[in-house]
């Protein structure tokens, strides 16, 4: 079971590659994807019913007892954490801030006090809004044109200044219907595993691939997968993969094989540890091993994969694995985003970052089995005389008396 799933209310869905450990949260390389969009709630509502009706009648321990005890351990762990020292800034309130800021400066700035539709459509790209949130940023643009009206109302022409601000929030609220409530999703998708089907409709997401493929993918080793990748690189798309140093050396990896065709290909570093030096300054302290966690692909930088799904055998033939398909733009932008900043920070340790460098580590690795696997054959012949010649000597032994 390798979901990494959850449903609040019915009406919030949050999936991706998050286990929920200290190891996620602290240093590993991870994601989750927040959406309240009714399709996607209801498709993971249905398989969590499913799986639970399944499981629950395979291995019930959803009783009452069961969870007064998990109630009461939790209860008591957290009375032995220490005092809160402090509550952290709500990111809220400083979206809040800097959105009131941007709309204040915009407002005032422009000719007459007047903010065109390509001003609104330039400071929502800016602001990088979800949907869910253009309420909210309607009432914060009407507080600040009440803001500035108040602060222009004695002034002389005021009148066609406060025309200008109204027209101005006619704008923006125009632009917020048009570019973050009405244009549907035109590649929602949700596919769920152990299937045939829904692997082959992930190889042809990935396939539709012209320009560009970023694959950001902790395990590697399907073979199906891996040549589709491989076309569009054929096909002359720029693909890049980012994957991690310990799973790409595992048996049956396809990793090395794809750099060594040519595929642009990265692996994580460990991860830095800072701490604040006496003179204020941030000094590096050490480093610790993480994984690089994340499973999700962008076709063309337009439609986003992802979920709990690993590019392997096991998560298409026998886990039970999620991976959602979005062409929305905010998300597509976010893990933009972060594959453009993990790409940077990986390519700088140049484990794997060259294609040289992959073939010889592949050629390192393979010598190590080679002689591994020599070692073991020796061992075994060796075994298999020593054994061949103590059965002799029983022989021997057993017929000598008879002989005698």
């Amino acid at each position: 079971m390798h979901h990494k799933f959850c449903i609040v209310d019915h009406r919030i869905l949050a999936t991706g590659s998050f286990n929920w450990t200290g190891a996620a949260s602290s240093r590993n390389c991870e994601n989750i994807l927040v959406s309240s969009e009714p399709k996607l709630v209801s498709a993971y509502s249905a398989e969590f019913e499913r799986l639970h009706a399944a499981f629950s009648r395979s291995n019930p321990v959803s009783t009452a007892a069961a969870a007064t005890k998990l109630q009461a351990a939790l209860r008591g762990r957290a009375a032995r954490l220490p005092p809160a020292m402090g509550r952290a800034q709500s990111s809220r309130g400083t979206a809040e801030e800097k959105v009131a800021a941007a709309l204040s400066q915009l407002l005032a700035q422009a000719p007459s006090g007047r903010l065109s539709l390509g001003a609104c459509r330039a400071l929502l790209q800016r602001l990088n809004l979800r949907p869910v949130q253009a309420r909210w940023l309607l009432h914060t643009a009407t507080e600040e044109c009440c803001e500035l009206m108040r602060r222009r109302g004695r002034r002389r022409g005021a009148a066609a200044e406060m025309a200008a601000l109204l027209s101005s929030l006619g704008s923006l609220a125009a632009t917020l219907e048009s570019d973050l409530l009405m244009p549907p999703s035109a590649a929602a998708a949700t596919l769920f595993f152990p299937s045939v089907a829904a692997r082959e409709e992930l190889c042809g997401v990935l396939a539709t691939a012209r320009h560009t493929l970023d694959v950001c993918v902790f395990t590697l080793s399907d073979r199906r997968i891996a040549d589709t990748v491989l076309d569009a690189h054929k096909r002359g798309a720029a693909v890049r993969l980012i994957t991690d140093d310990v799973t790409a050396m595992n048996d049956g990896s396809l990793v090395f094989e794809l750099a060594e065709a040519g595929v642009a290909t990265v692996v994580d570093s460990d991860f830095e540890e800072w701490r604040t030096a006496e003179d204020g300054s941030m000094r590096r302290s050490g480093s610790t091993p993480r994984h690089m966690h994340h499973k999700f692909c962008l076709v063309d930088g337009q439609i986003l994969l992802t979920g709990s799904y690993n590019f392997s055998w096991s998560a298409g033939n026998v886990n039970c694995e999620n991976m959602l398909i979005t062409d929305d733009p905010y998300h597509v932008r976010r893990y933009g985003e972060a594959f453009e900043g993990l790409w940077r920070e990986f390519r700088r340790a140049m484990y794997v970052s060259r294609q040289e460098a992959a073939v010889r580590i592949q050629r390192i690795e393979r010598g190590r089995r080679e002689r591994t696997a020599g070692a073991r054959g020796m061992r075994q012949v060796v075994n298999a005389a020593s054994v061949k010649a103590n059965a002799g000597r029983r022989i021997a032994g057993g017929r000598s008396p008879r002989a005698r």
